[in-house]
């Protein structure tokens, strides 16, 4: 048995590479712990979000935890998003096909789901499930430094340019932060994508020192 932990620094992705060949990528501000053994691979993402790429073994199933999911690989490429504070974990196949099933844990049920290339799922800390279909270039973007919001909350997406941000991004008021926003923003450019959501919703940007920016309904 092979185990480890693994963590991504601020404003970097880290590539690893597992002793099966499988390889993980971690987002920025990610963690992970990988447990080998003779007949399962299992690795916990503690926070954060990585991309997988997995070889398949039948007799050694790959299965990936976070608080609210279970994955299971059928051999396949996929990206996994452990849940923030108050948000939910998600799952989006790149290509290949993966079953996903709630931890049951705390009520949560724990219906499964077979997921294909471009399908995700997002499964809130009620259990509750949303499924959709994308293109599978939009999966992991931010491989590329890149953000693609649909409708996603303005607290989602500041807590994602807060990974890339060497300080802290805070959105001020709740009601403000589950504003939807939809937009393409270039994550390793943050004062450029504040100055387009600044425009785009008419937010005040407030800089109280280089470590701390808040975001403020205008």
């Amino acid at each position: 048995m092979s185990d480890r932990d693994w963590s991504s620094d601020v404003c970097s992705s880290d590539l690893v590479t597992l002793e099966d060949g499988s390889q993980i990528t971690l987002a920025p501000n990610s963690a992970m712990n990988v447990s080998f053994e003779k007949g399962r691979r299992f690795v916990e993402l503690v926070k954060g979000k990585a991309l997988f790429d997995v070889f398949e073994n039948k007799q050694r199933p790959f299965v990936v935890h976070t608080d609210q999911l279970n994955v299971t690989v059928l051999g396949t490429s996929f990206e996994v998003q452990s849940a923030y504070a108050s948000e939910a974990s998600s799952v989006a196949v790149r290509h290949g096909k993966v079953r996903v099933e709630g931890t049951g844990k705390a009520g949560i049920a724990s219906g499964v789901q077979i997921l294909r290339s471009g399908d995700w799922v997002s499964r809130a800390p009620d259990g509750q499930a949303t499924l959709g279909t994308r293109k599978v270039d939009q999966i992991a973007m931010w491989q590329n430094n890149m953000l693609l919001a649909q409708n996603t909350s303005l607290k989602e997406v500041i807590a994602e340019l807060d990974h890339y941000f060497t300080g802290k991004i805070v959105v001020a008021g709740e009601a403000f932060g589950r504003e939807p926003v939809t937009g393409v923003y270039q994550l390793n450019d943050t004062e450029a994508a504040l100055s387009a959501i600044s425009a785009s919703h008419g937010a005040e940007i407030y800089r109280v020192s280089p470590w701390l920016i808040v975001v403020l309904e205008g």
